[in-house]
């Protein structure tokens, strides 16, 4: 009788334990994360980089006034910036003391040349000069006139009027009335307003990825209003020994509102793909460097492994492992594993099943 009744105890506690188990089992449901979901699509996309740089008259359009011999500055007409007329009296010189010396003593040397060629000449008429030491004198006579008219020429009777040489913009002055000015020294410059570039700067990385014929965009600094279109003509992969940059040149298609010395934004295009099966940026996971994405299939979250390519601000183009119109998880992605159950956000149903889903 014991013995029947301790089989009895045993076997109501087996059911009790197996009773609880089950209980435990009920208590856990399956996990279920609740995410946002975007189809991939076709959008035109752009790699850009963003630089900045400064606006300067293009040097081919560009015309530079110098002084010829020792001069001294009597009067200046204009100012850097001055839009001036072609042959509008910009500066007036004086020579020099020096240089009134070098006039007197090429003078005095052209009048003793002179001379002696006439000297010359009329021994020759005697028969006391060869032929070779008349032509001697008369070329002795020749040189001392050029340097002489040379001389007097490039100071000027009285002093010399710079004038402008083309209808332009005064870029540079270098002088001031009053200074002092060795030969050979630009004392201004005369720039076409209508011949400008930008030159921008690139950090040495980014030298190689800009190329001839890409777009650019430049936009005043301040306001960031577009103000010209155009394309890189130039990259300089030399780095500037000061700035530690490298730089380019952006010809714009029109000058009305670039100003030369000015800063600008420049938005270089590095390459555009027009129909690129793109999604948003926050699709895009990686794991050891490597890109994936989540895709809502059948209620549940299935990783995709991607091959990327362009990229912008928001989006990111995908070259392999999408279709367009699949379900790629864009929100609560972070959290997802491999086979997880999804619900969309908002809505009581599993994502992949929802109306209108690209997933059956």
């Amino acid at each position: 009788m014991k013995s029947v009744l301790v089989a009895v105890i045993l076997m109501s506690a087996a059911a009790l334990l197996c009773g609880c188990k089950g209980t435990a089992d009920e208590a856990e449901p399956t996990p279920t994360a609740t995410v946002d979901v975007q189809p991939a699509a076709q959008h035109p996309i752009e790699e850009t980089l963003i630089v900045y740089g400064t606006v300067e008259f293009v040097p081919a359009h560009t015309r530079s006034l110098s002084v010829q011999v020792e001069s001294q500055v009597a009067e200046r007409f204009v100012l850097p910036g001055t839009a001036v007329k072609q042959g509008q009296p910009l500066m007036r010189l004086i020579p020099s003391a020096t240089s009134r010396l070098d006039v007197d003593k090429a003078t005095r040397d052209a009048s003793v040349a002179a001379a002696d060629a006439q000297r010359v000449e009329r021994l020759h008429a005697q028969g006391l000069a060869t032929d070779s030491d008349l032509r001697t004198a008369k070329a002795a006579e020749q040189t001392a006139l050029q340097l002489r008219d040379s001389l007097i020429a490039r100071i000027g009777t009285g002093g010399l009027m710079l004038k402008a040489p083309i209808a332009g913009t005064v870029d540079a002055l270098t002088a001031q009335p009053g200074d002092l000015i060795a030969p050979g020294t630009v004392v201004m410059r005369v720039a076409d307003p209508k011949a400008v570039y930008a030159r921008l700067g690139l950090e040495p990385e980014d030298a190689t990825r800009v190329k001839g014929g890409q777009p650019v965009t430049l936009s005043a600094l301040t306001t960031r209003a577009t103000v010209a279109q155009g394309k890189i003509t130039e990259v300089d992969a030399r780095v500037d020994p000061t700035t530690r940059m490298t730089s380019a040149v952006g010809l714009p298609e029109s000058t009305m509102n670039l100003v030369p010395g000015s800063s600008v934004r420049g938005r270089i295009v590095l390459d555009s793909h027009p129909d690129a099966l793109t999604v948003p940026r926050s699709a895009v996971l990686y794991s050891e460097e490597k890109p994936f994405v989540y895709v809502a299939e059948g209620g549940k979250a299935q990783r995709r492994d991607v091959t990327t390519g362009l990229s912008d601000d928001t989006q990111v183009e995908i070259l392999k492992g999408l279709k367009v119109g699949e379900s790629v998880i864009v929100g609560g992605n972070y959290e997802l594993e491999d086979g997880m159950a999804i619900r969309l956000a908002g809505a009581g149903q599993p994502a992949g099943n929802a109306k209108g889903d690209a997933t059956p």
